[in-house]
């Protein structure tokens, strides 16, 4: 299309409308991002998952995608050399990881007739190897585990028989 054509349909207010829809700062770029498509077998192919997602989630079935964060920010934070996370955003990649496994189990135990679905459900990568170091370093409310490292455990056990024994004076 021809930019006089974007003008007329006020394709910018259309894109920044779809924008605002978004939950998230990746869903809100994304959109900004989409342009219109002319190859007939690729809009088929999106009609045709979108076609699916609508009839899995109606009418009473929900997505679980609690717990979806956008780490964009934090794997910029990374990218400039402050390589360091505070806990709270270590418990945003906890909680997007986790929700990455329930979003792809959903999918995954759709009816089988969903074939794009199935097709996402598959391209969804998960992370248990760093759940797993997360989850054995930091409790549910994210202070840090005596199980997060030998030492850790140690500098805990000896500071709180000391505490112990003052107490007993």
């Amino acid at each position: 299309m021809n930019p006089h054509t974007f003008d007329i349909l006020e394709y910018e207010k259309i894109i920044q409308l779809l924008a605002s829809y978004a939950s998230s700062g990746l869903g809100a770029y994304r959109a900004q991002q989409i342009h219109p498509l002319t190859d007939i077998q690729r809009i088929e192919r999106l009609i045709a998952e979108t076609t699916e997602l609508k009839s899995l989630l109606s009418p009473n079935l929900t997505m679980p995608i609690g717990g979806l964060h956008d780490l964009f920010p934090l794997f910029n934070k990374l990218e400039q050399d402050e390589g360091i996370l505070l806990t709270e955003e270590i418990m945003l990649f906890r909680e997007t990881f986790r929700a990455f496994r329930n979003i792809k189990g959903f999918l995954e135990d759709s009816d089988a007739s969903y074939l794009h679905l199935h097709r996402w459900a598959h391209s969804i990568r998960i992370y248990p190897d760093i759940e797993g170091k997360i989850d054995r370093t930091f409790g549910e409310s994210g202070a840090m585990k005596n199980s997060a490292s030998p030492e850790l455990k140690s500098i805990r056990t000896t500071s709180n028989l000391q505490a112990a024994d003052r107490d007993s004076w």
